[in-house]
Order: structure tokens, then C-alpha cells, then sequence
């Protein structure tokens, strides 16, 4: 988080990847007197490996540096506010001292000493997370981070590795087919979203993926049972139903594809998406006037869409 350091602007407290020790205190604490020595000790020992920061709760600039020359403390300092405060004690924002805590390298809270703490107990725990190794929900978390910035490659790095220590974890296999479809890799993503549907046969978003990359594939009638099951479990979903529209005309199933149409403007009627789906697939009916005014209709709500702008011209041009 941010907070006003002791010399000015905001500055941030903490960074990802090593642990950090967080202490509140103020000038003329009798316990931060006995606490502030053994945490200017433990910042000296550890170096890099921790990071240390105070927060003052008495704003007195020229007190609080007094305090630090003393003893000797030369980890950053900052000064509390109302939001630190709630943040750290609640809406009421009273924050007994001294108080101390202690996250991880991840950033989780391990341990919040509400009173007067020693070195040795912030040392054996600084010490006890060396030999933690990895979580696997930090995996996750890193690729599903680096998933959203778009780096497909390395978001498969961490989530394979979340994976091969949680295999029975279907978000993290269904993160891993999206990750193969920003790569293309189209068979690899329908085998992590099969994965992902067989540990968890009602997972919604991973049937309705595994229903699209199929269909992507050039195997629309592979396509619909995935998009069945996931309307089996959403219910008249807009977009299960129009991916599966789309699915039903190109596995020359026009009828079905038409219902869903139907029942996907019925579920939002202004959707553009399933009024053009619908023009498509009328079109294949051979019903050419409908699928015209099913276009004016999408361009009546979209009037810059290009697609449905350029199938009506051909139509009409047609006649």
C-alpha cells in the first residue's frame, strides 16, 4: 500500500516477493522503546532477505526522528492516516501499541502481534517461511495475473505448475486452455477444457469454451453437446445461446440454430451478436427478406457494424 513517508510524498510500503515486517508505533511508547532495538537488529541481520517499515502514530516529524537516531533505525518510516488505520484495525481505527505484521513474500498476512513483540518470535517466523516452498494457489495467482496482461507463454508456465501439484483443480486446467487459445494452439486448449469438464461435468465456462474451440476446429457437430451441457447447467444463457446457434447452422442443423436465435433475443433483445447469427442462418433457409430485417435490426442497435452493414448490402443487392 501507500502512505506518506516521514520525508513527504507517498511512497510505497512494500514489494512483491520478500516478506515484510510492518510495526506501528509512536515517540513515548513504553513497549516500542523495548520493541524499536530488537527490530533495528533483526533489519541489520536479514538485509535484502526482509523488509522492514514503521508507521509513526503521532505526526510530530522532529519527536519521530529523535526516536529513530536513538536507536540506530534505519528502515523506512512512515506516518499513519485514517485509511492505514481502517485498513489495519477496523472502522474504528484504534490501533493499540506497539503492534507488529508479518506477511510472507506473497503478501498473505502470517501473523499480526497486536502488543509487544520480541526478536526471537519475528525471527523464528521470518525464518519458518524459507522452508515453505511454493504454494500452488500462488501459481495460480501469477498465471492467472500474467493470463490477463495477455502473456500467454509464460501464464502457461505457472498454471502448468499449479496444475502438477493441484491435478484436480478445474479453474486452473480451464485457465490453462485459455492460455492455449491466446497461443492458438487449439487441440492443446480443447484438451485442457476437457480436463477441466471431467473433474468438474457442471463447470459452465469450460463447456461453453470446449463447445467454441470445437467449433473453431471445423467440428461444429462435436460442438453442441458441450454447449448443450453448459445451457443444461446456465439456462437460457445469451451467449451459450448463440455460440450454439452458430454451431447448430454449420452442422447443417438450421432449425436448431434458428430456435437458439430465437431464444438468445429473447434473453437480450438487443443483442447484435444474435440478431446477425439469426440473418445468417436465415439466410442458409433461403429467407432472404427476414434476414434482411433481422440486419436492420443489428444496425439499429449497432449502426457501425460493418459486418452486419456489409451481409445487408449483399442481400439487398441481390434481389
Amino acid at each position: 500500500f501507500e502512505a506518506e513517508s516521514l520525508d513527504g510524498p507517498r511512497s510505497p510500503v512494500a514489494r512483491r516477493g520478500t516478506p515484510a515486517v510492518l510495526n506501528f508505533w509512536a515517540p513515548g511508547c513504553e513497549g516500542c522503546d523495548r520493541e524499536l532495538p530488537q527490530l533495528a537488529r533483526l533489519s541489520s541481520r536479514y538485509g535484502a532477505e526482509a523488509q522492514f517499515a514503521g508507521v509513526s502514530m503521532d505526526p510530530d516529524r522532529k519527536k519521530v526522528r529523535e526516536t529513530l537516531s536513538r536507536y540506530g533505525i534505519a528502515y523506512p518510516q512512515f506516518l499513519a492516516s485514517d485509511d492505514i488505520l481502517r485498513n489495519f484495525f477496523g472502522s474504528e481505527g484504534q490501533a493499540p501499541l506497539p503492534a507488529t505484521f508479518v506477511f510472507d513474500g506473497e503478501g498473505r498476512l502470517r501473523r499480526a502481534f497486536l502488543r509487544e513483540v520480541g526478536e526471537a518470535e519475528v525471527s523464528a517466523l521470518l525464518e519458518s517461511f524459507r522452508d515453505e516452498g511454493v504454494f500452488s494457489v500462488d501459481l495460480a495467482v501469477r498465471g492467472r495475473e500474467t493470463l490477463q496482461r495477455q502473456d500467454y507463454a509464460q501464464a502457461l508456465t505457472f498454471l502448468e505448475d499449479a496444475a502438477r501439484m493441484r491435478p484436480r483443480d478445474s479453474l486452473v486446467r480451464h485457465e490453462i486452455g485459455l492460455a492455449y487459445l491466446g497461443l492458438n494452439r487449439l487441440g492443446d486448449a480443447e484438451r485442457a477444457f476437457e480436463r477441466a469438464v471431467e473433474i468438474d461435468p457442471d463447470y459452465a465456462q469450460a463447456l461453453f469454451n470446449l463447445g467454441a474451440v470445437r467449433h473453431r476446429q471445423g467440428r461444429a457437430a462435436e460442438a453442441l453437446p458441450p454447449f448443450e451441457e453448459a445451457l443444461r447447467v446456465r439456462g437460457e444463457d445469451h451467449d451459450t445461446l448463440v455460440g450454439y446457434a452458430g454451431a447448430a447452422a454449420d452442422a447443417g442443423r438450421p432449425a436448431a440454430a434458428l430456435e437458439a436465435c430465437e431464444r438468445a433475443i429473447k434473453a437480450r433483445p438487443r443483442s447484435v451478436a444474435a440478431w446477425l447469427t439469426r440473418a445468417k442462418v436465415l439466410v442458409r433457409l433461403d429467407r432472404k427478406a427476414e434476414a434482411i430485417e433481422s440486419l436492420g435490426r443489428a444496425l439499429e442497435f449497432e449502426p457501425r457494424n460493418a459486418e452486419a452493414a456489409m451481409l445487408r448490402a449483399q442481400l439487398a443487392g441481390g434481389r
